[in-house]
């Protein structure tokens, strides 16, 4: 009985582990995803400023981060790609990939008024409301998809800690039956060791009387 109670809790805490390593192991990948739509929007604006930058000074050294700017909000993209699998997931990561080709488009055609000498018309388009509104649908976008993965993240905490407490209640309660069934298994060992005493000590007694 005590090796079956052993074999089960066992069983429970592995169970209970594997769930908690689970839910764990989603929280840390939403927030992942999270962290990865913010550092898209950080990526983009920095795009942005050597965008403005080159429109100002014309230098290659900001266009050279401007061009670093597209690949690395890219990348940042890919990255996302790569970790949503959910239909809601990809569909805000194409909102959010579609205000990153928004912005890259007016800021190109910025850079090539600049490198056109049309800098009245460059510095218009950096300081006008279409790059504004682009830059504000972004980080919508960002937020939204943001919010939903930290969404997921609290969902996938409230589980690890719901298996927690499932595996420490079935622990306790495990214990708590192996304990009681000791105590009985225990008790009716001693009614029947006492009642073999006690036959045997009438055995004894009447043997002495010479029955």
């Amino acid at each position: 009985m005590l090796l079956s109670l052993l074999v089960l809790l066992g069983g429970v805490s592995y169970y209970s582990r594997l769930r908690v390593t689970a839910a764990t192991e989603d929280a840390n990948s939403f927030l992942t995803r999270k962290q990865l739509a913010a550092l898209t929007e950080i990526k983009v604006r920095k795009q942005i400023q050597a965008a403005d930058e080159h429109t100002f000074n014309g230098d290659a050294a900001s266009l050279e981060r401007y061009n670093q700017g597209k690949r690395d909000a890219e990348q940042s993209l890919d990255q996302l790609g790569k970790l949503l699998v959910a239909d809601k997931d990809k569909s805000l990561l194409m909102d959010l990939r579609n205000s990153v080709q928004r912005i890259s488009d007016l800021t190109d055609q910025q850079i090539d008024l600049r490198r056109q000498s049309r800098n009245y018309e460059a510095t218009e388009m950096a300081f006008g409301p279409k790059e504004e509104q682009a830059l504000q649908a972004l980080a919508d976008d960002a937020a939204q998809l943001g919010a939903w993965e930290d969404t997921q993240a609290q969902h996938a905490l409230a589980i690890e800690h719901q298996t927690q407490a499932r595996a420490n209640l079935a622990t306790i309660s495990l214990v708590l039956g192996g304990l009681l069934a000791g105590i009985a298994v225990a008790t009716l060992m001693a009614r029947s060791i006492t009642r073999g005493m006690s036959r045997m000590l009438r055995m004894i007694q009447a043997i002495a009387s010479k029955d």
